[in-house]
């Protein structure tokens, strides 16, 4: 059957109906699925999902404009997804075209006005261009139409023009994006890029509640000099301040699975603490990725979710005192995994030994083998060895931990010293290790809001 996504409002309508099309394309393989606008941005998708063009049945969604209370989802893209792929129960950030050759030469951007959004005034928006510029940046490019205003002194106003696939390029390939309320932001959540917004109050920011995306909301009517504090906090947050991205400059993340919001405020206070004193980005993962069947094999997506060259990753039932070295310099060799031996039951490890040489025929080496709640990974020597573990989720006892010592055994595998993966430890008045990891000890919930991991 041959179908046509139409809807009606602006360019980030558009790119919501887009997005949802290719997930309803993706559930019915057998349909043929049409966008009746913006052909030049459905014409960069490579997989053939969708196609321009119009023909066979009109479907019109969200033609009202604000479907927010009829969506499990919570964001803008949610509304789409509600009338079309009502069995999705997550929320999802949106699909755009991937821009690959974009992967240097990045920019900080700035769309200057919204469209539909109330606006704050000029004096508001140069406040902000001027403490950026201040605090790291040496160019700001604006981003919009050709009819935007040219009023806003330090910005470079040469990337202005009337092309979606340009304006999703250059969003594409930011270090940071500051923008009201518009098709940029919703561009920037696609892409995964740090963005400072500036809303009015006016019971419409849901549209922004995108997974997996660092934002910093303002309400503008809080005036201009809280809105320069605000901006200040958010680039210190994302590394921004003091300098200008590079390609030159490792990226790193700290990264924690936080589906369900079981994550407790004392870890993440300590995790962002962390990834402050390491100079790393701070990411958690809080939405199911598409292929994995239980929120422990999300660990197999993570360079797809988190932009980063090296991640290290922690589990949420887990805390890191204050004093903890940078692990990224601790252990700095991209082609190992380094994590921390298990001291789980010798009878249940064997269990999975025999499993593993059962289903494939592997040996896996029970004293080597090591506790998943804390790893050291590389992009350039884990990213393809993760993907082939998502062939192999289920029929283990530790879920992701088992998978992973066959992917780290078959390559290269250091195995850290205790204190930065200690498993069930009991006293939370003081830590004695780096790291305290509660991992499923049913009394975590009672102990992980008072572990006292400011030590110095």
């Amino acid at each position: 059957m041959k179908l046509t996504f139409e809807t009606v409002g602006s360019l980030g309508d558009w790119l919501c109906l887009i997005s949802a099309a290719r997930e309803y394309a993706r559930r019915h393989p057998m349909d043929e699925v049409c966008v009746a606008n913006l052909d030049d941005v459905v014409s960069l998708y490579r997989d053939g999902l969708i196609k321009p063009g119009r023909g066979g049945r009109r479907v019109a969604i969200n033609a009202e404009h604000r479907e927010k209370y009829f969506s499990v989802r919570r964001n803008y893209l949610g509304t789409f997804l509600w009338e079309i792929v009502p069995q999705i129960k997550h929320p999802l950030n949106l699909d755009l075209p991937k821009f690959p050759e974009l992967s240097k030469d990045r920019i900080a951007i700035i769309q200057p006005r919204s469209r539909f959004a109330e606006n704050p005034p000029v004096s508001y928006v140069q406040g902000l261009v001027n403490e950026f510029l201040k605090c790291g940046g040496t160019r700001l490019f604006a981003v919009g139409d050709l009819s935007t205003p040219r009023d806003l002194e330090g910005v470079d106003y040469s990337l202005l023009c009337d092309s979606v696939p340009e304006l999703l390029r250059n969003v594409s390939r930011a270090y940071a994006v500051l923008t009201p309320r518009s098709a940029t932001a919703h561009a920037a959540a696609a892409y995964g890029i740090p963005t400072f917004a500036w809303v009015p109050d006016d019971g419409e920011n849901w549209h922004l509640d995108y997974p997996n995306w660092q934002r910093f909301i303002h309400y503008f009517k809080l005036g201009r000099a809280d809105g320069i504090d605000s901006l200040r906090c958010f680039l210190e947050s994302t590394r921004i301040a003091g300098r200008i991205e590079s390609e030159a400059t490792e990226k790193t993340a700290l990264v924690t699975i936080n589906i369900g919001n079981v994550l407790k405020e004392n870890a993440r206070e300590s995790f962002i603490d962390s990834a402050r004193r390491w100079n790393c980005e701070y990411r958690e993962i809080t939405a199911l990725p598409p292929g994995a069947e239980l929120p422990a094999y999300t660990k197999f997506w993570l360079f797809d979710l988190v932009d980063a060259d090296r991640i290290f990753y922690i589990d949420a039932d887990a805390v890191i005192r204050n004093d903890t070295p940078n692990p990224f310099t601790e252990f700095p060799d991209l082609e190992t995994l380094y994590a921390v031996k298990d001291p789980c039951p010798f009878d249940n490890l064997q269990l999975e030994a025999e499993r593993a040489q059962a289903s494939l025929a592997f040996s896996l080496d029970v004293d080597r083998y090591f506790n998943s709640g804390v790893l050291i990974l590389s992009r350039s020597a884990h990213a393809a060895l993760l993907l082939e573990l998502r062939e192999i989720q289920g029929g283990w006892i530790w879920w992701d931990q088992t998978p992973l010592n066959i992917m780290a055994q078959r390559h290269k595998l250091s195995l850290i010293p205790p204190e930065w993966n200690d498993v069930w430890p009991a006293d939370v008045n003081e830590m004695a290790s780096f790291i305290y990891h509660y991992a499923a000890n049913p009394g975590r919930e009672s102990q992980l809001p008072h572990v006292k991991w400011r030590k110095v």
